[in-house]
């Protein structure tokens, strides 16, 4: 099957160290807000849940575990079974930066990012030739 490389960054970087990443972002209360849309768009993108989970911090931590790096190391953004809706992922990002994730979030907030950021660029230029 072919793989999608750019997660490669995000899934080892979560996946090292004290568990690093996703115990850092369940470790939160309340996220600031960029980490909670970067999370949120990563798992509409995933298919993790259905999107009215997507709003309460309490359900999301619980899918925060290595079923998510699973699914991130195994996604590709060309499979046809993918249902991304990409002008509901843009409304979600819409005045979302790399920038401002590097500034008010996290590294595995700002690689999950840009992770998003390949997929979308991946599934437009797909869909144009």
């Amino acid at each position: 099957p072919t793989q999608f490389l750019p997660h490669k960054a995000v899934v080892s970087t979560q996946s090292t160290g004290d568990v690093g990443a996703l115990s850092e972002m369940k470790s939160y209360k309340e996220p600031p807000a960029i980490i909670a849309t970067v999370i949120q768009v990563t798992m509409l993108i995933l298919d993790v849940c259905p999107e009215e989970e997507l709003q309460e911090w309490s359900k999301i931590k619980g899918f925060l575990n290595s079923d998510l790096l699973k699914k991130l190391g195994a996604f590709n953004p060309l499979s046809k079974d993918n249902k991304i809706d990409i002008h509901k992922i843009n409304d979600r990002l819409k005045g979302v930066t790399s920038t401002d994730v590097k500034k008010g979030g996290s590294l595995p907030s700002y690689l999950l990012y840009q992770w998003i950021i390949d997929v979308i660029s991946i599934i437009r230029v797909s869909n144009t030739s």
